[in-house]
Parts: C-alpha cells; sequence; structure tokens
C-alpha cells in the first residue's frame, strides 16, 4: 500500500451520524496509509449525547445512541484500542488548551472546540500525518483559512440511507389516508364553462349601423327573385312575408342589443373531479345586494324566415270567389319558443342569494347550472365584483366554499379584440 506510514484522523460529528460506524470502514484504503487512528474528540462525544438524549429528531436520537454504543464496545473501558487491522480508535485525552482568539474561533460555538483539536493535533503530528474529516462545509472553509488538512465527504458508499423520522414517515402516512379518504369523497366546486374561476366581460351592443347591414343581408338572403318564378308561386305573398320577416328580425336585433348593453348573462357549472358521486348537493350563490339579479329575461326568439315552399303551390290550394280569379289559401304555424339550457334557479332578489338544487353530479361530467342575469341600468358605469357559494351536500360532512371573480367592463374600457 502506497502512502504515509500512519494518519491521524479526527472525526466530525456529521460523520459519525450520517456515515457508517467506524469499525465498518477500511480507513487505510480511503486515508492512503498503513496505519491510521481515528481521534474522537471531548467535543464530538458531547454533541453525541446531545443528540441521544434530544427528542425533536428521534432518528439522530436513535442512531447517536447507536454510535455511543459501537464506541462504548469497541474501547472496552479504554482510551484506545484496535478497530481494525492497523486502525485504531481513541479519546482526545483533555479539550484543547489553544488560545481561540488568536485563531479567531469563538468557546461559543461547538465546531470551533473541534477545530482546536484539529489545530493542536496538527501542530503536534504535521500537516502531512493528519486531517479533520467532516461533512460541515463552513466547518472546511474555516479549516483552510487556518492551513488545518481537512477532507469533507459528502456522497460516497460510506453514507447512510437517509432513513425517515418517525415521526415524519408517521405525518406522511397521515397524508397518505387524507388523500385516500379524498379520493373517496366529491370534490365540488362551481366554476365558468371554461373551468376559470374568474372571467373578464364586456357589456357591448350593435350600432344602428350594423343592425342597419345586417338586415340587408337578410333581405338579400331572402328576397324574390327569378328562380322562385313557377306555376302557381305566390310571389306577392312570398314578397309580402320577407318584408313582415325583416322589419321583424329588425325589431329583434335591437332588443337583443339593448340586452347586451344592460345585460350580463351568468353562465356556471358544478363540476366534481373526485372520484365520489356527490348526491343532494344545495347550491347557494350570494351575489352583491346592490346588483339587479333575475332568474329570467324576456328576451323574444328571432324571428323565423319564411319558407320559398309554402308557397308554392297547386290547384287544390285555391279557390274561386265568384269573380273568376283564384285566391290562395296560406297558413303559416308559429315557431317553437326556446327552452334555456340547465337548471332553473330560485332568487332572493333582496339577499342576492341565488339557489339550485342537484340531485347528482358524477366525476368530470359538469352540471349546468341556469342562467342568471344581472341588469346594469347605465352600461357607462359596470363594475367588478365577487361572487361567494356555498355548497351543502348529503354525503359530504362539511360545506363546500368557495368564489368567483368578475370584471366588467363597458365597450369604451374594452381593450383590442
Amino acid at each position: 500500500m502506497s502512502g504515509v506510514d500512519k494518519k491521524i484522523v479526527v472525526i466530525d460529528t456529521s460523520i459519525l451520524l450520517h456515515y457508517k460506524l467506524p469499525g465498518d470502514i477500511d480507513w487505510r484504503k480511503e486515508m492512503h496509509a498503513k496505519e491510521v487512528e481515528i481521534v474522537l474528540t471531548r467535543r464530538v462525544l458531547s454533541e453525541l449525547n446531545a443528540h441521544k438524549d434530544r427528542r425533536a429528531s428521534r432518528w439522530e436520537s436513535r442512531r447517536a445512541a447507536v454510535v455511543l454504543r459501537h464506541i462504548d464496545a469497541s474501547l472496552k473501558g479504554n482510551n484506545a484500542a484496535e478497530i481494525r487491522p492497523g486502525v485504531v480508535l481513541s479519546i482526545e485525552p483533555s479539550n484543547p488548551q489553544i488560545d481561540f482568539a488568536q485563531y479567531g474561533l469563538s468557546k461559543d460555538i461547538p465546531d470551533d472546540w473541534v477545530i482546536a483539536s484539529a489545530i493542536t493535533l496538527c501542530e503536534k503530528c504535521g500537516e502531512s500525518a493528519f486531517v479533520l474529516l467532516t461533512n460541515d462545509l463552513g466547518q472546511q472553509a474555516a479549516c483552510r483559512s487556518l492551513s488545518v488538512p481537512v477532507v469533507r465527504w459528502d456522497e460516497n458508499e460510506h453514507r447512510l440511507a437517509d432513513e425517515p423520522d418517525p415521526l415524519e414517515k408517521r405525518n406522511k402516512e397521515l397524508e397518505r389516508e387524507i388523500q385516500l379518504l379524498k379520493s373517496s369523497a366529491p370534490i365540488l366546486s362551481v366554476q365558468f364553462p371554461d373551468g376559470a374561476q374568474h372571467r373578464e366581460f364586456t357589456l357591448s351592443g350593435m350600432s344602428a349601423e350594423q343592425i342597419e347591414a345586417a338586415v340587408q343581408r337578410e333581405w338579400e338572403e331572402h328576397r324574390p327573385g327569378r328562380k322562385l318564378l313557377r306555376p302557381f308561386f305566390d310571389l306577392d305573398g312570398y314578397d309580402w312575408a320577407v318584408r313582415e320577416y325583416c322589419s321583424e328580425y329588425e325589431t329583434h336585433l335591437k332588443e337583443v342589443s339593448h340586452f347586451h348593453q344592460h345585460v350580463l348573462t351568468l353562465d356556471l357549472v358544478l363540476v366534481n373531479s373526485g372520484t365520489c358521486v356527490a348526491e343532494g348537493i344545495d347550491i347557494e350563490l350570494t351575489i352583491p345586494r346592490h346588483l339587479d339579479v333575475r332568474g329570467e329575461y324576456g328576451l323574444s326568439p328571432p324571428p323565423t324566415p319564411p319558407d320559398p315552399e309554402d308557397y308554392s303551390r297547386s290547384e287544390d290550394d285555391y279557390f274561386d270567389d265568384g269573380s273568376g280569379g283564384l285566391t290562395v289559401i296560406k297558413v303559416r304555424s308559429a315557431p317553437a319558443a326556446r327552452t334555456p339550457n340547465g337548471l332553473k334557479p330560485t332568487l332572493d332578489a333582496s339577499q342576492g342569494v341565488v339557489c339550485y338544487h342537484v340531485e347528482k353530479a358524477k366525476h368530470n361530467k359538469p352540471v349546468n347550472l341556469g342562467p342568471v342575469y344581472i341588469v346594469f341600468e347605465d352600461p357607462r358605469k359596470p363594475e367588478s365584483f365577487a361572487i361567494a357559494y356555498k355548497l351543502l351536500v348529503e354525503n359530504m360532512h362539511h360545506p363546500v366554499e368557495g368564489s368567483l371573480g368578475l370584471g366588467v367592463r363597458s365597450p369604451n374600457e374594452a381593450g383590442p379584440p
């Protein structure tokens, strides 16, 4: 074996706690020496005893006790003993007597006592025959500034696997149990349809020019033309119907424009991201009281354009009016009324409370809540506000609470599309 004949090694507390026991390491190989003396300073032994009696970390307490028992069994009541061929374990005979201030050390800092012992031994046996073994970066830097040979171990074959503290282990077990309970319980929230918790809205209707252009497009699409001329086609009746439709369509667009200038339509969904079905869910939304909240809004459906087929007749569709002419019998059915999607809310407008009841909410199958309408009398003065929600669920012990944020702007405040 090449190297020095003998090496004196002072071991720091961190090495004893986090690496193999002194008797389990091939020190001659590690130190490249024929003989090695492992010196345990009095400060290190004192720190081991402190770790043993400390209950803050049970793992370190148990580990310190194991190291102390190993030292005691190795020394067998002596201050020095051979623990492996060519390897001696010894205890520092006394505390260092050097002038701490001379070396920039402090007796109030535990690590400085270990460094003081290292200085004493290094001066006694020479730098080539001495080394301080530590896992402490600060201790390593201090030794280098004092020209004391130092080796810092980090990750190597002798380092023990990090054993979790029993308390930490129990905490992780409890966390797993909580996650298991959560996975077997509904996880509910109220969201906007895109899954967001905050949305920006702009109150904006159509200008008079936009309405006029839209009506003109409808007229161009449906107006009578030569392609409709065929036997028994009621051209005058169809022309009158298209004009009537365009007039109704213009009225409808004005109504819709007024609606979008003054009314925010609030569409929400109930989402269950848990694996367990939620049953018997009462949803309570609380909207600021000063807002005009409505559960319904009387917006009429759009008119239906006339169908040319309704004006293509056979001889059976006409009768003689007594003057030799033929009169067409024209029957038009009224359009079906729209049915809004989602549940119908119940509303206490004075308290700003909107309520829904949902029988079941399954995993990742959003339940559409019927629309709620918030009316702004002056569209130039919109505002931002929050909606609080509370869910009472039959198969959950505690209510679920949360909130949604809404930012409402007028067209003049809106940024570029």
